[in-house]
C-alpha cells in the first residue's frame, strides 16, 4: 500500500548554522509543516531558555528538551 505521507525532517546542530533558514525554505517551498523545537519549548513552558537555564540547568534543560521532543515527534 502507498502512501502520500512524508517522513519529517530533522535538522541537528550548533547554534548559528542555518538550520531554521534551512528548515523554514523547505518547509514553505514543498508545503509542509515546519517546528522550531526552542520556539516550542518556550511555548510549552510560557518562559524564555535563559529562563529555563536560569531555573533548571543546563542539564535539566536537556532533559526538558528530550521529553518535548520526543511528545512533539509523536504528532507528527
Amino acid at each position: 500500500m502507498k502512501t502520500n505521507k512524508k517522513a519529517p525532517l530533522i535538522f541537528i546542530g550548533f547554534m548559528g548554522t542555518g538550520k531554521t533558514t534551512l528548515g523554514e525554505y523547505i518547509a514553505s517551498n514543498d508545503g509542509l509543516n515546519y517546528i522550531d523545537l526552542d520556539e516550542y519549548i518556550v511555548s510549552q513552558e510560557q518562559r524564555s531558555i535563559p529562563e529555563i537555564f536560569d531555573k533548571i540547568g543546563e542539564t535539566g534543560f536537556r532533559n526538558l528538551e528530550f521529553l518535548l521532543f520526543t511528545t512533539m515527534y509523536r504528532t507528527i
